[in-house]
């Protein structure tokens, strides 16, 4: 998380009005608090269930890391990193 997580706020960020950058970040922090519910939902409802207790837990959260990493590979670059590396191109 802490290694992508600079470059994915800046990348969804970038192209909102300067006035609700600062709300638009609030909200976006707010992913730590229900990824760790979340974490906790499953682990409540997953880990009893299955045979390989903790294991089971350990593997979901893999694949839904997997999951984010596909999607970020999968995203266009921004508007603004694009017209920044074509100003850097032509010089």
């Amino acid at each position: 998380m802490g290694g992508i997580w600079g470059l994915a706020a800046s990348t969804a960020l970038e192209n909102l009005p300067v006035e609700t950058r600062g709300l638009a970040s609030g909200v976006l922090q707010q992913g730590y608090a229900v990824g760790y519910l979340l974490a906790a939902c499953i682990n409540l409802r997953l880990v009893p269930e299955t045979a390989a207790k903790w294991r089971s837990l350990f593997w979901t959260g893999a694949g839904i890391s997997l999951f984010a990493a596909v999607l970020r590979a999968l995203l266009p670059e921004s508007e603004v990193f694009l017209r920044a590396k074509a100003i850097e191109k032509a010089k």
